[in-house]
């Protein structure tokens, strides 16, 4: 436990993951929630490293799981949740590639998902790891483009603490 702060008047306790094995640097954001008996309950959790509150994450994964059952599914949805679905082919295919694999083919299917994904916490952490095996210049772009759409967001350290390629540090990405 780092510290407890009040957001919106809300309780939230921040937790530190520190690196250990393949786990990388991370912080947890704990909402919390009188639970009625005097203490405190969690409502949601959000991961700074992904940018992701828990719920999100599994109403994701829950719409994933609807579409391959319901090939239907995206003309019930409407908004951010059909946009989502009609993109999973190229998300799949994104989120599956291999980090070490070729950049160029990574960026161009990154670019060919909609507008909203393409500025998704998740998605541009997922491009700025293979930016960094890629190189310096590369991962200063996406850096870049993280910081335009994210500013102030310490999330961009913690990438860069955590960015595996011993040839790339977060200097020579910062530089």
């Amino acid at each position: 436990l780092v510290r407890v702060r009040v957001v919106d008047g809300r309780m939230r306790a921040i937790c530190r993951q520190v690196r250990h094995g393949d786990m990388p640097h991370d912080y947890h954001e704990l909402l919390l929630a009188k639970d009625g008996k005097g203490g405190f309950r969690i409502e949601d959790v959000y991961f700074h490293g992904s940018g992701r509150w828990m719920s999100r994450r599994l109403r994701e994964m829950y719409l994933r799981m609807l579409a391959e059952a319901d090939k239907d599914l995206v003309g019930k949805l409407q908004g951010q949740e059909a946009e989502f679905v009609r993109a999973l082919p190229l998300l799949e295919q994104f989120e599956t590639m291999d980090p070490q694999g070729p950049y160029p083919e990574a960026v161009e299917l990154f670019r060919a998902l909609p507008a909203a994904l393409q500025k998704d916490k998740i998605y541009l952490t997922h491009l700025f790891m293979m930016a960094v095996v890629a190189g310096a210049k590369e991962a200063r772009a996406v850096a870049e483009e993280f910081s335009a759409a994210y500013p102030n967001d310490p999330c961009l350290d913690l990438y860069l603490l955590n960015a595996s390629n011993p040839s790339t540090t977060g200097e020579e990405i910062l530089a």
